[in-house]
């Protein structure tokens, strides 16, 4: 039986770097799934996947709400201490991919615009961008605005 599983979501979290010792860092990060229970009502779930030492690097050029494909595998282990055993057990994630972002273009969004037309995607402008107001020169304004001189529109008629 293989303990490798894809799933895809919406990243609604994403942990610090914990150095647990010099051989083990993790770093955790939340997804949220749409899903259905028991009796087929569809329901949201937030899942908490792991990233385990040069894994973690995966999530570096992720941000919030960014929709994501993963696939993980099933980790756990026995932990004794003072004779007494907990487990641990938990989602690892080994691979990541962006599948879209709404804050900048992804391979998706290329391969989108290449089908559709090539046409590059629209960028959200900043609210700086939507205030600046277009400027013209001083020459422009006197042609485009100026109010005609009314004698010299008549000036060449007979009277």
């Amino acid at each position: 039986m293989d303990n490798r599983y894809p799933i895809s979501g919406t990243v609604t979290e994403i942990g610090e770097t914990k150095e647990f010792s010099a051989y083990f860092r993790k770093r955790e990060f939340k997804i949220r799934i749409t899903d259905t229970d028991g009796q087929n009502r569809i329901i949201e779930r937030i899942l908490k996947f792991s990233l385990i030492n040069n894994d973690i690097k995966l999530i570096d050029n992720v941000v919030i709400d960014d929709i994501v494909k993963i696939q993980f595998y099933l980790d756990g282990k026995d932990y004794s201490k003072d004779s007494i055993t907990s487990n641990y057990t938990g989602p690892v994630c080994y691979e990541l991919d962006i599948i879209t972002s709404p804050t900048r273009e992804t391979k998706e969004d290329k391969k989108i615009n290449m089908i559709v037309g090539g046409n590059a995607p629209l960028k959200q402008s900043t609210l700086d961008e939507l205030m600046v107001t277009p400027t013209l020169e001083k020459e422009e304004e006197k042609d485009e605005f100026a109010i005609p001189d009314i004698n010299d529109e008549f000036k060449d008629l007979p009277f």
